[in-house]
């Protein structure tokens, strides 16, 4: 089974924008970015704002998986050898 972890989530632009980790057993995980699956209309006047929302929650979960890196790697460092 697969495990996910999502690592931001936001409302853009009226859609929720979901960024998760995808962990499947036996494989590489994967960053999944869940948009909807129709295009986003975005006036000209708004556009700066969308883009920097949209860095924003990029950067938060850039942030949440080196968090979770961290985490896994100090807890490997623990384990007696």
């Amino acid at each position: 089974m697969a495990k996910s972890t999502t690592l931001a989530s936001s409302r853009v632009n009226g859609s929720e924008i979901i960024i998760e980790v995808l962990s499947p057993a036996g494989m590489p995980a994967v960053i999944l970015v869940t948009r909807p699956p129709q295009a986003s209309a975005i006036a000209p006047v708004r556009f700066n704002a969308v883009a920097s929302d949209m860095a924003k929650l990029f950067a938060r979960a850039v942030i949440a998986l080196t968090q979770i890196r961290r985490d896994r790697r100090s807890l490997s460092e623990d384990e007696p050898r």
